[in-house]
């Protein structure tokens, strides 16, 4: 049996058969690889799209945080090519906006589709929006990823 992996708000986490990745998130975004012919997985939980150049933490902004995991996920043996495709699930809209183009959670959703599309990675599996937070966990033995949301069947992607 693994271990379980917390991944934090703004962090990242890789693990390998048997391990199982979890995250709360509510606004922000968790992005979840694997490469199926070695068991091994990454989760980040992005805050924003972009990082507009800052530096303070590649786990924080989709725009670092993609290279970042797939980095960490080949220094454990993953390949980028074996990379089955990206799940992806968050961006609750937590507090009400009154324009949509202000809304942080929308904002970070298009960021993270358009930069895993120009990393060639495509989502396979979503579960985006609404307007509560969510609880996840990544399997890393079969890859599934389990969404549970308040008041709502939980989801497998």
């Amino acid at each position: 049996m693994g271990k379980i992996i917390r991944v934090p708000i703004a962090g990242a986490g890789v693990g390998s058969h048997g391990d199982t990745l979890f995250t709360v998130v509510g606004s922000c975004v968790a992005i979840m690889l694997f490469d199926k012919k070695h068991h091994i997985g990454g989760m980040v939980h992005i805050m924003l799209g972009y990082s507009n150049q800052r530096k303070d933490n590649p786990a924080k902004y989709a725009d670092t945080a993609i290279p970042y995991l797939i980095r960490l996920m080949a220094q454990r043996g993953a390949a980028p090519h074996r990379l089955v495709g990206a799940k992806i699930s968050g961006g609750g809209e937590m507090f009400p906006v009154a324009n949509p183009e202000q809304s942080v959670s929308r904002n970070n959703v298009k960021a993270v589709k358009a930069l895993l599309a120009e990393h060639k990675i495509r989502v396979i599996s979503e579960d985006t929006g609404g307007k509560t937070g969510r609880r996840i966990s990544f399997d890393l033995v079969t890859g599934r990823v389990m969404v549970s949301m308040q008041g709502e069947p939980d989801k497998i992607l």
